[in-house]
């Protein structure tokens, strides 16, 4: 056997070699357990997870405690698992919605149903719910009770103007005799010992109704929760004559604006997708209260 043919028996033992520890390895990684890929919305989860943690600074700006951070932190994820929808929107709007929960001091538990992240054209926008509004109206300690009621057909309702204010009597029929709504009041009763009153006729409340941009749809919180909206509308008409802090009164005037970008109280939120933080242009309140100024 000559010298070049020695060569060639020697390559082909090589690859025989090599192609044997091949077929080895492929049938190990065969063997091995295959790595579950993550889900989007898993993923999603994770990245806000993470943007909170790495915001606890803001929370705990507006929170008593770092156990307060914790526990909100939790809440806000709980929700997010809760509701895929909300993992598609835009990741500042939903740290700004939480930040803006954080800083009123209202859960974002739906459960509760003091405040909401409500999805708008791909961003989270927030809203405070109707027991949020009594909450922050009792908060104040200048409001001793504070409720609203919706007048249907087959009641019975009146009410007048007199010298000594107004004057008004409800007795309302049992729901299997309710026709339509015909209006909806509100009334506080002041820890001085003064009242404030407000009535909305239905035109009046189906006239807000109409500015909503989700009206038509069957999961409309105004479809689905149309009683607690009417109560809400009133009470958010009457809030400017109501012992509510500047923060929560720029709140509410925020609500009836058509299209709410990334901002919140003057606040413009930047995203850093690198580094999960939240950047922003103006310092937040250091906590909620009657005497805070509006950020400019």
């Amino acid at each position: 056997m000559g010298l070049r043919d020695k060569a060639k028996e020697k390559t082909a033992q090589q690859n025989q070699v090599v192609e044997a520890h091949t077929q080895g390895n492929n049938q190990n990684n065969n063997n091995a357990p295959a790595v579950k890929q993550k889900t989007p919305q898993q993923q999603q989860i994770e990245l806000l997870s993470k943007a909170l943690e790495k915001n606890s600074d803001q929370f705990l700006k507006v929170l008593a405690s770092s156990t307060e951070v914790e526990r909100f932190k939790r809440e806000v994820l709980t929700l997010l698992r809760g509701d895929p929808s909300l993992l598609m929107l835009e990741p500042a709007s939903i740290l700004g919605c939480a930040i803006q929960s954080a800083q009123m001091g209202l859960s974002l538990d739906r459960n509760l149903g003091h405040a909401y992240i409500i999805p708008y054209k791909g961003k989270a926008t927030y809203q405070i719910g109707y027991l949020g509004l009594l909450e922050l109206a009792r908060r104040s300690g200048q409001i001793m009770d504070i409720f609203a009621e919706v007048v249907w057909e087959g009641d019975e309702f009146s009410q007048k103007i007199t010298q000594r204010g107004v004057e008004f009597l409800h007795v309302p029929c049992p729901p299997s005799q309710r026709g339509k709504r015909i209006g909806v009041y509100m009334l506080a009763l002041l820890t001085n010992g003064g009242r404030h009153y407000g009535f909305m006729y239905a035109e009046e409340v189906e006239k807000i109704r109409s500015l909503s941009h989700s009206q038509h749809k069957p999961d409309s919180i105004w479809n689905l929760h149309t009683d607690t909206m009417w109560k809400k509308t009133v009470i958010k008409r009457e809030a400017k004559f109501l012992p509510f802090s500047t923060i929560v009164m720029s709140q509410i005037n925020a609500e009836d604006r058509k299209a709410p970008e990334t901002e919140y109280d003057g606040v413009i939120l930047e995203y850093d997708e690198k580094s999960g933080e939240v950047h922003q242009t103006e310092k937040l309140p250091s906590k909620m209260g009657g005497n805070q100024q509006k950020a400019a």
